[in-house]
């Protein structure tokens, strides 16, 4: 029997090593055109919320789930008086969607769209992405009643008194189970399964925000005069381990994190961006022409430049995408995982390839781009799922 399986293994790896499984399937970059490959009524016409990797998408008081590889509605929620859909109202956390109103929540199950547990709460509330526990604060004059939740049943985890109001602030790329405490005086991490302090520090002055990087905590402080310098500082597990001033714009906001390339903050400085190192706080600066901004800063760091239009800041090539410049609405760019960008030309969108610098596809927003090479948007009544044909490989 070892024999046979030792064989078995050997065989998979032999096939594996010398390409025996025949080409690569088609993908939103190439194998011909992109094709219809389902078309069903329209659950939403447009969505003020919308989670491509989940299949999610709603707007108002309709939260809907689709199956976005085969075109399958999962299921339709529709949420009682007071709930609004959007895009800080509706968290994704493990199996479980939670949707914010007005002095409540309704946590949901991902897979059926039925409810778990709603209660009534006046405070903050945050889960994390892939958590599975809900976090509330309660505050008044005094401090704060923080406590977790299970997700499942809503039970009551742990809870504790802080003596000071504070701010929750979720992990995000950090896979450390815990939320962050910002208060007045000291910032904190809590443990979101027994709610143990991980650890404490005192914040520094005129810090205003925390900002969880892949491997630290960003402490941010904003501009200050005369020369609007923004201070950053890169804390590990209560220690500020790095501190750097950067000068700015008097009115830049606290950078965040994108999901697609953590590690990294981007800060406007005069001529250019000021790249910032999470782990370290070691930096460039990366030139930019007169008037040129950036506007999508995942896979692709992507700017517009009046005249001129998209293009990344990243290639060595400054050419210009080859795309309409857009005629009802700012300019907008979406990098995807697949190399593809998503940008504003027009009355729509385009699906550009910037690497064979073509259009693959032109319509209307909004738009999904989603993890099994599904290109989903809205037609008229429909809803409609785009990819490569079926059997298509790369080309």
């Amino acid at each position: 029997m070892y024999r046979r399986r030792l064989t078995a293994v050997l065989l998979v790896t032999a096939l594996a090593l010398g390409g025996c499984y025949g080409p690569a399937a088609a993908d939103l970059r190439g194998g011909g055109p992109l094709v219809e490959r389902w078309r069903i009524p329209a659950p939403v016409a447009v969505w003020a919320f919308a989670d491509p990797v989940r299949g999610l998408i709603g707007a108002d008081r309709r939260l809907a789930s689709v199956e976005t590889g085969a075109g399958r509605l999962r299921w339709v929620h529709e949420l009682p008086g007071g709930y609004r859909v959007s895009a800080s109202s509706v968290s994704v956390a493990g199996a479980a969607v939670l949707v914010r109103g007005p002095g409540r929540f309704r946590v949901l199950d991902r897979a059926a769209g039925t409810v778990r547990w709603e209660r009534e709460f006046p405070g903050q509330v945050a889960v994390e992405e892939e958590g599975d526990a809900l976090l509330t604060a309660e505050c008044d004059t005094k401090g704060c009643d923080v406590a977790g939740w299970g997700l499942a049943r809503g039970q009551r985890l742990w809870s504790r008194r802080v003596g000071e109001r504070v701010t929750l602030v979720t992990a995000g790329p950090q896979m450390c189970y815990c939320v962050f405490l910002l208060g007045r005086r000291s910032v904190s991490a809590v443990g979101t399964e027994d709610g143990k302090v991980l650890w404490t520090m005192r914040k520094p002055a005129g810090v205003t925000g925390l900002i969880p990087d892949l491997y630290r905590q960003i402490l941010w402080t904003p501009p200050q005069d005369p020369d609007c310098a923004a201070t950053l500082r890169g804390v590990d597990r209560g220690t500020v381990v790095w501190t750097r001033e950067v000068i700015t714009t008097c009115d830049t906001a606290a950078p965040a994190i994108d999901d697609d390339s953590p590690g990294s903050l981007t800060l406007p400085v005069p001529g250019g961006l000021r790249m910032v190192n999470g782990y370290d706080g070691a930096g460039r600066v990366l030139p930019l022409d007169q008037d040129e901004r950036l506007i999508e800063t995942g896979t692709d760091r992507i700017t517009w430049t009046p005249g001129v239009g998209y293009r990344s800041i990243d290639s060595t090539d400054r050419t210009a995408a080859s795309v309409p410049p857009p005629s009802i609405a700012k300019p907008s760019a979406t990098s995807t995982r697949f190399g593809m960008w998503l940008l504003g030309s027009g009355s729509g969108l385009v699906l550009y390839d910037p690497v064979r610098r073509a259009i693959r596809w032109t319509g209307p927003a909004p738009v999904l781009i989603t993890d099994d090479d599904r290109l989903v948007y809205v037609d008229g009544p429909d809803l409609v799922g785009i990819g490569p044909r079926e059997g298509a490989v790369k080309d």
